[in-house]
């Protein structure tokens, strides 16, 4: 296991996979509003989920490692639960907040309102899966 790009692999590819998930977001909001918006690139929600793709990318390469290169089988298990709680992060909580937020807005009688995060919708997160293990196979197979 002395290549770099193996060795560093838990690190590069869930930040290759997490970085597309995001120029993809810019480019989905340049074809739906015919304008180029580079903030878009740090926006929450939307399509792909950069959460799903990064913590399915992680858990991806680190069974590669594990059926590969022998590391312990506990870094595939505490992936496996980050990656749940990701996901349930994603899509159940920040949405649910994002909710609440706007039900508190309209109740508020001053010009101040919270700010609104929205969360992955189920689509979302399935494409951010389907990213995070695609960038990682592609990537295996590119430094193997």
């Amino acid at each position: 296991m002395s290549n770099f790009w193996i060795k560093y692999g838990s690190i590069i590819a869930p930040i290759i996979s997490v970085l597309l998930a995001q120029i993809i977001k810019v480019i989905i909001q340049f074809i739906k509003i015919k304008k180029f918006d580079i903030k878009s690139i740090a926006k929450n929600g939307s399509m792909p989920s950069g959460h799903a793709s990064i913590a399915t990318s992680l858990l991806i390469y680190l069974i590669y490692m594990y059926k590969h290169h022998n590391i312990d089988i506990n870094l595939v298990g505490i992936s496996l639960v980050l990656w749940f709680i990701t996901l349930r992060d994603a899509v159940g909580v920040r949405k649910m907040v994002g909710k609440h937020s706007e039900v508190l807005n309209d109740l508020q009688e001053t010009d101040k309102k919270l700010s609104v995060n929205e969360g992955h919708t189920i689509p979302e997160a399935i494409a951010g899966i389907i990213l995070g293990i695609l960038v990682t196979i592609i990537y295996i197979l590119i430094v193997k």
